[in-house]
């Protein structure tokens, strides 16, 4: 089966497309992967592809993928990567097009939490002919985290490039909070979904509290031995922090930096409501949560399993108690799923789809002259020779900016990973 796997954010989806890629390629599949936003249709015009997988199609700004698959006859799939977890929400997670549903347009999608699988089969609104195209497999953005052979192959990389190794404790702040620039280009139906300013005001408020805290925690509890190390959420193209937090026991880490490595070179990791602290979990990394007590009404779902600090006295309580949360695979979270396997489940249900078009490649020297150029320009801008002008077109520090020059780093990342995940899949598949 010819498949594009499609991302929208190359820090967060990349790396993991590559393991997905190679699982697939190891099935018999031919596989491309492309950015959402780089002009996909074309591409699937003109290479016949057969199955498109993409992260979702719930809101305005995604829908069009399912709007094109169902024109063009091509195989859908859904890899849930960025989990809806507040109970109330879960709708969000089979939407099409922000308010209809989407068991119409999938044909596959993974769901990565169990809560989220019992209301799909508990919801009398699917058709139970369409319950099977949910498929409860795992997350498979955390399998790079899980096997150590994959999430240390960037560790070296970042320990030299920030001098961590003259630190004896790291702590890592993950900032889920989207500032300047994080809503560019959102179109306004997606916007009053949101309803952005309701989120904007909670936002505001519970970033003051935790700047409170991180700032108080600076200043009375870290030696010259230790640092607090602050990432950015990719979407997040302000300079809050860099105004903010200027320390010499304080390192704000590029926008680029991939999450895995940041959270395995660190000692412990703290958070608001992050997703990233399921890649922190696999690595049984001490985390804590510092969040209000009036917003509990709307806490995800993943922090009934946490650490909570509601102020300075328990967040250094808890961080000094080191704990580590071990439960998060029990039945009302993972159910067992979060294994370092979900890659590998997905790849599988994916191969066992049938493609609705089927393609008969005859000799045509015009048609492989055409696939054999295109190939060769594929393969230049995958490693980094085609680069985007982002200076030219676009302002600094804006989202568009990021998401045109984060593609320069293909090269790097292709390199230092390919020949890992190809040899750890090999021998997944020998084993």
């Amino acid at each position: 089966m010819r498949i594009l796997l499609l991302y929208d954010n190359f820090i967060r989806d990349y790396r993991g497309l590559l393991l997905l890629a190679e699982f697939l390629n190891h099935l018999g599949n031919k596989v491309w992967i492309k950015a959402g936003w780089n002009d996909p249709f074309s591409f699937c015009e003109f290479h016949k592809i057969q199955a498109l997988v993409t992260g979702q199609i719930a809101e305005s700004a995604t829908h069009k993928y399912g709007r094109y698959c169902t024109e063009k006859n091509i195989l859908l799939v859904i890899n849930t990567s960025e989990p809806v977890t507040n109970k109330k929400n879960f709708e969000m997670l089979i939407t099409y097009n922000t308010s209809d549903s989407n068991q119409y347009i999938i044909d596959l999608q993974s769901i990565g939490i169990y809560p989220h699988f019992e209301y799909i089969q508990n919801n009398s609104s699917i058709h139970n002919k369409n319950k099977i195209k949910y498929k409860f497999l795992g997350y498979p953005r955390t399998d790079i985290s899980f096997h150590p052979l994959l999430r240390q192959i960037e560790d070296q990389y970042l320990i030299e490039k920030y001098k961590l190794n003259k630190f004896n404790k790291k702590y890592l702040f993950l900032s889920s909070f989207l500032l300047d620039g994080a809503f560019d280009g959102v179109p306004e139906q997606d916007l009053l979904k949101w309803d952005i300013t309701e989120f904007q005001r909670r936002t505001m408020d519970l970033l003051t509290h935790t700047s409170k805290i991180l700032k108080r925690f600076i200043d009375e509890n870290l030696n010259n031995s230790e640092i607090l190390i602050i990432k950015k959420h990719p979407w997040d193209c302000s300079s809050f922090f860099a105004d903010n937090f200027s320390s010499d026991k304080c390192l704000i880490l590029e926008n680029n930096e991939f999450i895995t490595p940041s959270i395995s070179v660190s000692d412990y990791i703290i958070h608001t409501y992050s997703t990233a602290s399921f890649e922190a979990w696999v690595m049984c990394k001490p985390t804590v949560s510092i969040f209000l007590e009036k917003h509990l009404n709307i806490v995800p779902y993943h922090m009934r399993k946490e650490n909570i600090a509601y102020d300075y006295e328990s967040f250094v309580k808890i961080i000094e108690s080191e704990k580590v949360i071990n439960t998060y695979n029990e039945e009302d979270l993972f159910a067992g799923t979060m294994d370092g396997n979900a890659t590998y489940r997905l790849a599988t249900e994916i191969n066992k789809l049938t493609p609705k078009i089927k393609y008969s490649f005859k000799w045509n020297p015009w048609y492989y002259y055409r696939v054999m150029k295109s190939t060769l320009l594929y393969h230049l801008y995958d490693n980094g020779l085609k680069k985007h002008d982002a200076d030219r077109n676009f302002e600094r520090n804006t989202k568009m900016h990021d998401l045109y020059t984060w593609e320069n780093q293909r090269c790097h990342v292709n390199t230092i990973y390919k020949p890992v995940i190809k040899k750890f899949v090999l021998k997944f598949f020998q084993t």
